[in-house]
């Protein structure tokens, strides 16, 4: 594990392509400094690359984060996306020209001015806002707008329409398998060869779960084998 609780093996799949085709340099902007990129990466590997290490503050307290889960599964990376908030920045890979811009931050992610709370941290204890600010009851109303304004994640822009489409589909199936891990991708096969009818679902960009983050050679067939199978 590296001193600033990263892995290596997280840092690998932050930048592994997903496909097996050429990779292209590209340019993206992180709080308006131009990032170099490769086709294939994720913001979060661009950002790491180019030696990013605060992705996000805390919520209420505003303590620096870092990577953490690099799989989707926690808010330690999330940024805003061309006006989008609350993108996970290790899941979405990176394309040309992408605004990327820290939040809940002043006046930046890496010198956050509103990490100053923590000082007080003596004077804060678990849900002291629900003991503390009751009373006035007519005051309520200032400090929410407080807190609301110190606490929280990425902010909306209602003048931006954002241009995702959203479809459904109804889909049939025999077999059901959730997890495109090797477990999950060994049961699919497993039932297609019976003739089945098998969907695999995964929330992952590439099926293989950690035989696409591990290093050690003796996985390097068994990760090869899964990219050719999906």
């Amino acid at each position: 594990m590296d001193h600033d609780g990263t892995t290596t093996s997280k840092t690998h799949i932050l930048n592994q392509s997903t496909q097996k085709q050429p990779t292209t340099s590209i340019t993206i902007t992180y709080e308006n400094r131009e990032i170099p990129a490769r086709t294939g990466q994720t913001i979060a590997g661009a950002m790491y690359e180019a030696g990013v290490r605060i992705f996000s503050r805390s919520f209420k307290y505003h303590r620096p984060r870092g990577l953490l889960c690099a799989a989707g599964r926690c808010p330690n990376c999330m940024v805003n996306v061309n006006g989008e908030p609350n993108v996970r920045a290790c899941m979405t890979p990176v394309e040309e020209g992408q605004e990327v811009k820290g939040q809940n931050a002043w006046p930046s992610v890496e010198r956050d001015a509103l990490s100053a709370i923590e000082l007080f941290d003596a004077f804060m204890p678990v849900g002291f806002y629900y003991k503390s600010m009751i009373r006035p009851r007519a005051l309520w109303p200032a400090y929410e707008s407080v807190i609301r304004r110190i606490a929280g994640l990425g902010k909306i822009d209602i003048d931006t329409v954002p241009d995702h489409t959203y479809e459904k589909e109804y889909r049939h199936t025999d077999v059901i398998v959730i997890g495109g891990g090797p477990a999950g991708l060994a049961a699919a096969l497993e039932a297609a060869r019976t003739g089945a009818g098998v969907i695999l679902v995964d929330d992952q960009q590439a099926l293989g779960g950690h035989l696409r983050t591990t290093m050690r050679p003796q996985y390097e067939g068994e990760r090869e084998d899964t990219e050719t199978d999906s």
